[in-house]
């Protein structure tokens, strides 16, 4: 008997469904490689005006079609996962000072 070949929705559905399991929400739309700020703040679970300062304050690249901006949705997906490691971090570094504080056990 040959190997299986596992296609990439194969995976896709995979991981939906593994982190339903684990209780977590999951959020499916189709991959535009564009986004609107409000869909990008939508994909970050933020608000538009907190959105918009991450773009002002150079968190996100972003680019105009006229008069409006356009995020690249691969840039958002990778700041989330950024984002998500850096409170991880921070996290971790709290419970370590509240532990050798004794303040946590």
């Amino acid at each position: 008997m040959g190997k299986l070949d596992v296609s990439r929705s194969n995976l896709a559905e995979q991981s939906v469904l593994e982190q339903l399991a684990q209780g977590h929400t999951v959020k499916v739309a189709a991959e535009s490689p564009e986004i609107t700020p409000k869909e990008a703040a939508a994909v970050l679970n933020v608000s538009v005006p907190f959105f918009e300062e991450l773009l002002d304050g150079d968190e996100l690249a972003y680019h105009r079609i006229g008069n409006q901006r356009r995020i690249w949705l691969s840039d958002v997906l990778a700041y989330k996962q950024r984002d998500l490691l850096r409170r991880r971090r921070i996290a971790t570094e709290l419970t370590a000072e509240s532990q050798e504080m004794g303040l946590y056990s």
